[in-house]
């Protein structure tokens, strides 16, 4: 049984904004990654996160991430880079999923991004400038990605 969480504080004249969901998030969830339901009914790992923000199936987090992989593409959308805006999805394909912010410079080579990390350099939620389409630092295995916009 999927419990429905009622998140009143995340709507503004009766709808829901990224930046109050984001702050919902930030004060609900567990203050590391884990794999474990939260106070939204999702997991607190990248997963959970954008089903949290997009409003999908709770359980989806649940799944391992090629399950996750063949569900994101059903309420999504692939975009191009040209196209990415506030509230689209990185998705290191089977590895990671971030939200979009803004672009950090003209030139599009580093981003903004929300995520929720279990990396040495990224712990919990976190905000930060990320080199396109994601650090090989971080990640040396991201070798492919998919741009995603929710299907309205």
């Amino acid at each position: 049984l999927n419990k429905t969480i009622k998140d009143s504080s995340t709507k503004i004249g009766g709808k829901k904004t990224k930046k109050n969901k984001i702050a919902y998030w930030k004060r609900h969830t567990a203050k590391k990654y884990s794999h474990r339901k939260n106070k939204t009914g999702y997991n607190s790992d990248c997963l959970g996160f954008i089903s949290y923000m997009w409003d999908l199936p709770t359980n989806m987090s649940e799944t391992n991430s090629e399950n996750y992989h063949k569900t994101i593409l059903q309420y999504s959308k692939k975009i191009t880079k040209r196209e990415l805006q506030h509230g689209d999805v990185i998705y290191i394909t089977n590895k990671h999923v971030m939200l979009f912010d803004k672009w950090a410079d003209n030139e599009h080579k580093n981003y903004y991004a929300y995520q929720m990390c279990n990396k040495a350099d990224c712990q919990g939620f976190t905000y930060m400038k990320i080199p396109f389409p994601y650090s090989k630092t971080r990640r040396p295995d991201a070798t492919s990605y998919l741009l995603l916009r929710k299907n309205i």
